[in-house]
């Protein structure tokens, strides 16, 4: 197969991709493989799995982006291209019915993974092998709909992991396992109701974490492990209530 050289950064070594008119239906792409099945290019199922163990030429299982070679290459740019139904700018707009389906032995879901995937439908489950949920991993996915549940295991949520996803709904539990909320992580994701529990594992809450998250309510507990809170982590929250603790020495 032909394969053309594209990366979204200009300092970035060059990733590959197919054709634009090759029409695919599975792939690999770092640790994982990933397949589509549909009738229609808008009306199917994208399926994550772990693509193996490590060998000389492969990748450790369950790893969107683990090698260097694809250290800027994020996956969803490549979706995009391959498939770009999933885009929410696509001709296929109103016609959206996509459901995403990640497999249990994921372990990263990588940067980019599935931004700008706003013809992603559905509820949207993350497995519990899943130890990282990279920058901008969901962001702009606004088809996605239902409660989230971050699995006790994932230890890092990236900047703008969540950024804009309106039609994520219910309460929202950071787990223990967590050790950095990013910036922008749950930016604006109004569609989330009832409390917030962040657990005492969570060190840092970075800046507009929670920000236009207008939907949360009930009283907010900083843990006693926390050691910074960025500016505007809690901005147009207007749904707390009650007393707020913040222990000495957060910064």
């Amino acid at each position: 197969m032909k394969m053309n050289q594209t990366t979204d950064s200009p300092d970035a070594p060059a990733c590959e991709c197919p054709e634009a008119d090759v029409k695919p239906e599975s792939g690999v792409h770092g640790g994982i493989v990933w397949e589509y099945t549909g009738d229609t290019p808008y009306s199917g199922t994208l399926t994550i799995s772990p693509a193996g163990e490590r060998t000389e030429e492969g990748y450790t299982s369950g790893y969107m982006m683990e090698d260097k070679e694809y250290e800027f290459c994020p996956i969803g740019p490549l979706f995009r291209k391959l498939l770009p139904f999933l885009d929410s700018n696509s001709v296929y707009e109103n016609e959206k019915q996509v459901k995403l389906v990640i497999k249990d032995g994921v372990k990263q879901i990588g940067t980019e993974a599935f931004r700008g995937c706003g013809n992603l439908t559905g509820p949207l489950t993350i497995p519990d092998s899943v130890e990282e949920i990279g920058l901008y991993a969901f962001m702009f996915c606004i088809g996605l709909t239902g409660p989230l549940t971050i699995p006790d295991g994932v230890k890092w949520i990236g900047t703008g992991a969540f950024l804009s996803c309106l039609g994520l709904t219910g309460t929202l539990t950071i787990p223990k396992s967590v050790k950095k909320i990013g910036d922008r992580a749950f930016y604006h994701c109004r569609g989330l109701t009832g409390t917030l529990t962040i657990t005492d594992g969570v060190e840092v809450i970075d800046a507009y974490a929670f920000s236009g998250c207008s939907g949360l309510s009930g009283p907010l507990v900083i843990p006693k492990n926390v050691r910074r809170i960025g500016h505007g982590a809690f901005e147009g929250c207007s749904g707390f209530t009650g007393s707020l603790t913040i222990q000495n020495g957060v910064e």
